[in-house]
């Protein structure tokens, strides 16, 4: 037995002692590196390699010979590079010359291009304010810096007090107001009047009508419309499908379907969608200018705009021919493409929309769970039946129905778990509307649903990073399946409702309740008093309350454009 403890000890202490390469017997003396550059020209301002020639190991193999080390590195090299944005690459590079320049500039030939302290950091951010820089010019430069810091296991100087309050000192003293005008509604039908006349042809005019005008009423940035260096989040000729919606008075009414796979704040790819009804009162409708677009554009993929010979529009194209149209109406001041999103979002405010829905007009991103029962089911059911394209519209405008009959709240984490579990790598949603409890009411005590409640919120947030969630008021009933009396079930519901909103609330979710909502309603219910009639449904759904309705209120998604101011 002693010899058998001095074995182990003698094994332990081996295995405790680091591999040096090159050293089998595990003897070797104990050497202490840095992890190696991402690339060898990184120091310099070159973007890490990435692609193929990066090399890749066989993941399949039972050992990684020592050699293989250059592979790993390079494999590092290219996940690095493909860790942020190639035009944010570029921003790095310059600040890395900035800073070499800075260097040159005060007589420094020492030390690489790295910042070695914070005080250097400190006479750089003066640096460039003595050469005029923008104070959001510097803030990137040093941004830039930091991440080279950051990578190289370096101390990171410019998160220094005393560079922060000279960056802050930068920006109070050096304000520069933003000097491009938006383009407001009158100004854009001006502009989409004289396109005809400026442009080398009708196609190019029907061209650039339907993308001036998407551009402002779909809030989106010009990238997103048109192809540039670098932009890979433009809108795709297969993203565009077109729906009907309900009209008032009855009918129905054109709409447009527009899927934007990635933006500039969603680089994941994770998609979203928007939704625009026509105006027939309107010789500027942005959904009957992309249809004539459509019909004489070429029947090929790839961007949605492009010239008669398939060529795509670009950033220059676009932006030259708003500059002409601007000039021959003689319109005073700075226009930029930008000009659109900043005219979009002052016309919304000034027809009363507040900062918090422009907000989620402007940033579109993600997709909507609608979990429940089976009003849920049914309710999916009747927009499938009733409204069949508006349907199609709202399944594409991310919003996804997970409805059971019978299910209720206290299994729902278990549901959320198991859902998670089958999720894999597919799209995560963003937020996730639950619309659960009224099969519990007469089974389940207050202190168990609030139990259930608070587990659920702490379910989502864990296995659903990212995702709000949205709390969906238990409806009244007009007769309860389970044993008690109508008027105790019913002071029940409330009581959960209400502490469903707190606990919903404080975990960072959101609320959607239904007021029109009453079990003397009896139009809204169907005759078991339980499942809702197709006036019930409808309000249920689309209504001002409704969880469709909400889903998009909240998410930013799917929500009709046009005409809204």
């Amino acid at each position: 037995m002693p010899a058998s403890k001095n074995s182990r000890a003698k094994r332990a202490r081996r295995a405790s002692r680091p591999y040096s390469p090159g050293d089998s017997s595990g003897t070797g003396a104990r050497t202490v590196e840095k992890d190696p550059a991402p690339a060898e020209s990184s120091e310099d301002g070159e973007i890490p390699g990435s692609g193929a020639a990066c090399g890749r190991f066989d993941v399949t193999s039972t050992s990684i010979a020592v050699d293989s080390v250059a592979v790993l590195d390079r494999e590092i090299a290219r996940l690095l590079g493909d860790s942020v944005a190639s035009s944010t690459w570029a921003t790095y590079r310059r600040a890395l010359d900035a800073f070499r320049e800075f260097r040159v500039s005060v007589g420094i030939s020492q030390g690489g291009t790295l910042p070695v302290s914070a005080s250097e950091v400190a006479r750089f951010v003066a640096y460039l304010s003595l050469r005029g820089r923008a104070a959001s010019t510097v803030a990137s430069y040093l941004s830039g810096l930091a991440f080279w810091l950051r990578v190289r296991g370096l101390p990171c100087y410019t998160d220094d007090f005393l560079v922060r309050k000279l960056l802050g000192g930068l920006k109070r003293s050096r304000r520069v107001r933003d000097q491009r005008r938006p383009i407001l509604l009158g100004t854009l039908e001006r502009i989409l009047g004289v396109l005809p006349l400026v442009c080398s042809s009708i196609f190019e005019a029907t061209l650039f009508q339907a993308a001036f005008s998407l551009a402002f009423f779909a809030f989106l940035r010009v990238g997103e419309v048109v192809s540039g260096e670098g932009t890979r989040h433009t809108i795709q000729f297969g993203g565009v499908r077109w729906v009907e919606l309900p009209a008032e008075g009855g009918g129905t009414r054109p709409a447009v379907l527009v899927a934007l796979e990635s933006s500039k704040t969603d680089q994941l790819g994770r998609g979203c969608s928007f939704l625009m009804g026509s105006s027939p009162h309107s010789a500027f409708c942005p959904v009957g200018l992309l249809r004539a677009y459509v019909r004489v554009r070429p029947v090929v993929g790839g961007n949605l705009f492009i010239h008669f010979g398939g060529k795509a529009v670009t950033r220059q194209q676009f932006s030259s021919v708003l500059l002409k149209a601007i000039s021959f109406l003689g319109e005073e001041g700075t226009f930029r493409t930008h000009s659109f999103r900043i005219g979009a979002a002052t016309c919304a405010a000034a027809a009363g929309f507040s900062c918090e829905q422009i907000k989620l007009w402007v940033v579109l991103t993600g997709l909507v769970w609608i979990i429940g029962d089976s009003l849920v089911k049914w309710a999916a059911t009747f927009a499938l039946g009733h409204y069949p394209d508006l349907d199609i519209g709202v399944a594409a405008a991310n919003l996804v129905w997970r409805g059971a009959p019978g299910a209720t709240l206290l299994r729902l984490p278990q549901r959320l778990r198991d859902m998670a579990s089958r999720h894999g790598e597919r799209r995560t949603p963003t937020m996730m509307v639950l619309h659960l409890g009224g099969n519990d009411l007469g089974t389940a005590t207050l202190t168990q649903m609030e139990a259930a409640l608070r587990e659920v919120v702490v379910t989502v947030l864990r296995l659903f990073p990212g995702c709000t969630p949205i709390w969906s008021d238990i409806l009244p009933r007009v007769r309860y399946s389970r044993a008690g009396s109508q008027s105790r079930l019913e002071a029940c519901r409330k009581n959960i409702n209400r502490r469903a909103r707190g606990i919903f609330v404080r975990g960072g979710g959101r609320i959607l309740s239904h007021p029109r909502f009453s079990w003397e309603r009896l139009e809204f219910f169907r005759e078991d008093g339980v499942h809702l009639s197709n006036l019930g449904n409808k309000g249920f759904l689309v209504g001002p309350c409704g969880i469709m309705a909400g889903a998009m209120r909240y998410h930013g998604g799917g929500h009709v454009v046009y005409p809204g101011f």
